[in-house]
């Protein structure tokens, strides 16, 4: 059997993550194995390049040990004079840790060098991503507080040890010195450093604390980046519990009891981070916010300089953004703004594939309406429907809610505000059928306050729900509508940036702020059966982006005005599809509002699944049931269905 690598010198890594293995001859078969188990869903799981395991020194493992770590990077740990190693060995691991490091002599460089348990899961992408908010230069000690109580003494905060410990290169140098003076002291004395009876990384902590006044600080956001608990079953309960979109934000997920545990956090985070649209410094919400105990024991939720590193965790041209945003709304009202069918959509150039995307969208269903919104040029073919936003930025998904904030507020500017009576924002990944999509909207006055769509529920991390229209759907609003919510954007812009970085569901965000502003909320404007294809179930049950033989049946509606999400190379059968289905229909047919199911929906009160928090919320009289249909689409719809049946010139 290959033995495993014992790793001293080379070490590097932007974090290094140090995994205890201080497993002696006393230990049973069975922890021994169980550790090994551990080690080895560490390895099919979060391990890192820079991951290493400290093992016993020379002859004070126990037997097996490197067996069980075989293949593994591993570091033995050495042992100077007569220190008495097992009472003093948090100490002893970080002065070996540092030894190996520049900082402390030995080779290695690391900006950040972490200690935690083979017991719990960490996730090291968001970490770094999130330890990279940090100047690893300044002096970090980093953990989840928790607090001691020591009869006669002031309550003393130091690292849950499942949460680990994370100290910032600035500060390594510190601590060889420190944990070098805290041991020579310690062995001639019986205080708390030599007890065995005291956490590892509580001793550790008061070194840290008597030597260099330095206590460990929270880094982030205690419910939402950590699952730590003492009983393994409890933070598997937990984790379920947690929202499934927001499993990707947490950092680390522990006390964990089996390999199986260990995988299972693994898939779902990975799952979770298919949702590129969340922003995982969702606690930028930064007010200077405090935390206390039940002995009334308070002290600031984040260090100043951590508080502002996190504020200010963004990407420079929306940290300019922000600032140029707060100059220019300052002392301003948002509720001061101005009292056919535009279709823009959103555009990019940073890769061919979305010019491409655009380009055939452009051909399938586009009209002399319809404006591919870029800051730069796209392609020759669409220079002619090309919106040019000179203040645009062209970011990823994650940011979408920038550009939608940025694209309303220009729209308000007097050569588009009153252009048309309606502005249905689309994706290029969608088709649009649009000669139905306006003889629907004929049904609506647009000198009213219309938010049209297919409207859904978004679920916050703290309970909180809003009502939204489908992005993918597409959106629309009226022209009354239009010159407030450009008025109302760029407050809300700004808002979502000192709260979230500018990331966030953009969707989400748009209803949101023109529920905040306006009070006026999302409506459905077709009937989300038969007039849209827009979830995966309706996309594989019609089939409509497949190729059919002339004589094969269709399950695809032929009143269908929306379907997304489609390639590029499907939009043509798209088309198809549905221009077939629309001419084998009964002649009879109209595409118009149907009666009998605009009555059934007005009668029918949705409710989502609610959460403990949304429970405790519904105690209070806040309740999430809402109808189909509310009073006023339903009475606007049903005279329109009337007044269309009669109406020779309806599709």
């Amino acid at each position: 059997m290959a033995k495993p690598l014992q790793l001293v010198r080379g070490l590097r890594g932007g974090l290094c993550i140090f995994i205890p293995a201080l497993l002696g001859p006393e230990v049973s078969p069975e922890e021994l194995s169980h550790f090994g188990q551990m080690a080895a869903a560490v390895r099919q799981t979060w391990l890192t390049n820079s991951t290493t395991f400290v093992v016993p020194e020379e002859g004070g493992e126990a037997p097996g040990l490197l067996e069980q770590l075989d293949g593994l990077q591993i570091t033995r740990l050495t042992v100077k004079g007569s220190l008495p190693w097992r009472s003093l060995r948090a100490l002893g691991l970080w002065r070996h840790i540092v030894s190996l490091l520049e900082e402390g002599g030995g080779s290695g460089k690391c900006n950040w060098v972490m200690k935690i348990p083979v017991w719990s899961y960490v996730n090291a992408p968001t970490l770094e991503s999130r330890l990279a908010c940090f100047n690893a230069s300044d002096t970090y000690f980093l953990g989840v507080p928790t607090v001691a109580y020591s009869p006669g003494e002031e309550p003393f905060m130091f690292p849950n040890p499942w949460g680990g410990i994370i100290i910032s290169r600035g500060l390594l140098e510190h601590v060889a010195a420190w944990t070098e003076y805290c041991m020579r002291y310690a062995e001639t004395m019986d205080t708390q450093y030599g007890s065995d009876s005291f956490f590892d990384d509580y001793t550790f902590s008061m070194c840290m604390s008597d030597l260099g006044q330095v206590v460990a600080s929270n880094y982030a956001d205690i419910e939402g980046s950590f699952l730590l608990y003492d009983r393994p079953n409890h933070t598997v309960m937990k984790f379920k519990g947690h929202p499934d979109t927001l499993k990707q934000c947490l950092l680390v997920v522990g006390k964990l009891d089996t390999a199986g545990q260990v995988l299972h956090v693994h898939d779902r985070i990975s799952w979770s981070k298919w949702h590129t649209s969340i922003p995982c410094i969702g606690e930028s919400q930064m007010g200077k916010f405090s935390i206390s105990d039940a002995y009334g024991n308070a002290k600031d939720y984040y260090e100043e300089r951590i508080r502002l590193a996190l504020y200010y965790c963004k990407a420079p041209e929306f940290v300019h953004l922000e600032k140029s945003l707060s100059a220019h709304l300052h002392g301003l009202d948002p509720r001061a703004g101005q009292g056919a069918l535009a279709t823009p959509v959103p555009s990019s150039a940073r890769k061919q594939r979305f010019v491409e995307a655009a380009e055939m969208a452009w051909r399938i269903w586009g009209t002399s309406d319809t404006f591919f919104v870029s800051k730069q040029p796209l392609s020759e073919l669409l220079d002619s429907q090309t919106f040019l936003l000179e203040n645009d930025i062209d970011t990823d998904y994650a940011h979408l809610p920038v550009r939608t904030f940025l694209l309303f507020e220009a729209l308000g500017r007097p050569e588009w505000v009153n252009a048309c009576d309606w502005y249905m924002k689309a994706d290029a990944d969608s088709f649009l059928n649009v000669p139905l999509i306006e003889q629907r909207l004929r049904c609506f006055d647009p000198s009213d306050f219309w938010f049209l769509g297919v409207p859904q529920v978004a679920h916050s991390a703290r309970g909180a729900m809003t009502r939204f229209a489908s992005g993918g759907a597409g959106y629309i609003v009226s022209r009354a509508l239009l010159p407030k919510l450009a008025t109302w954007a760029p407050f809300c812009l700004l808002q979502l940036l000192q709260h979230a970085g500018g990331t966030g569901m953009e969707d989400v965000s748009l209803a949101g702020c023109i529920w905040k502003w306006g009070h006026i909320d999302v409506v459905s404007y077709v009937d989300y059966e038969t007039e849209v294809i827009t979830s995966e179930a309706a996309l594989n049950r019609t089939r409509v982006t497949h190729a059919h033989l002339p004589n094969e049946k269709l399950e695809v509606p032929p009143c269908s005005m929306v379907v997304h999400s489609v390639r590029p190379e499907e939009l043509e059968n798209v088309a198809a599809n549905i221009k077939r289905s629309w001419h084998e229909r009964d002649p009879a047919r109209k595409c118009i509002p149907d009666q009998h199911r605009l009555t059934q929906g007005a009668a029918t009160l949705l409710s989502p699944e609610l959460s403990h928090l949304d429970l405790e919320a519904s105690k209070l009289g806040k309740t999430y049931h809402w109808a189909v249909y509310g009073e006023r689409e339903f009475q606007v719809l049903l005279a329109c269905s009337q007044q269309q049946a009669a109406d020779n010139r309806t599709l």
